[in-house]
Order: C-alpha cells, then structure tokens, then sequence
C-alpha cells in the first residue's frame, strides 16, 4: 500500500522538476539572446570606433591638402601678378621700339 502523504510529496516534486527544467530553459534562452546582443553590441561599438578614426585621419589629410591648395593659389596669384608685369614691360619695350 503507498502512503497518500508520499504520493503527493512525490507529485509536488515532479511538478518542480518540471518546473524548474522549464525555467532553465527559458533563462538558456535568454542568456544566449543576451550573449548574441552582446556581440552585435560590440562590433557596432567596434564599427562605430573605426569610423571615427577614419573620420579623424581624412580630417587631418583635408586640411593637409587645404593648406597645399592655399600655398598653391597664392604661388598662382604671385605668378600672375609676374606675368602681367612682364606682359606689361613687353608692351612698353615694344612701343619704345616703334616709337
């Protein structure tokens, strides 16, 4: 004859291993969903780091290439300024040899 006391004892017992098996799964799936957001985090951080170093570096390479463009223009308008004054020195020489 089984005891009554231990049949439920036994059934509430299996209820919490069910239980339990039931809540661990559910928290493994969690901790993996956890896990992958994680990552997914970090290489966005990661991707997000890189932009900014390559954001970083073409700034400085900008602003090297703006001040050769400036020392250009000036060195173009300084050249000009030569040609006209030569151009203006010939026509002079040339109306001397007319004149």
């Amino acid at each position: 004859m089984s005891d009554p006391t231990a049949d439920r004892l036994q059934l509430i017992q299996a209820d919490l291993a069910a239980i339990l098996g039931q809540r661990l799964a559910e928290l493994n799936s969690v901790v993996r969903e956890t896990e992958t957001l994680t990552r997914r985090i970090l290489s966005a951080e990661m991707e997000l780091e890189r932009g900014q170093a390559t954001a970083a570096r073409l700034r400085a390479e900008l602003a090297e290439v703006e001040a050769k463009i400036a020392a250009l223009d000036g060195d173009n308008t300084r050249d000009q300024r030569r040609l006209a004054a030569l151009q203006a020195e010939a026509q002079d020489l040339a109306a001397e040899a007319d004149g």
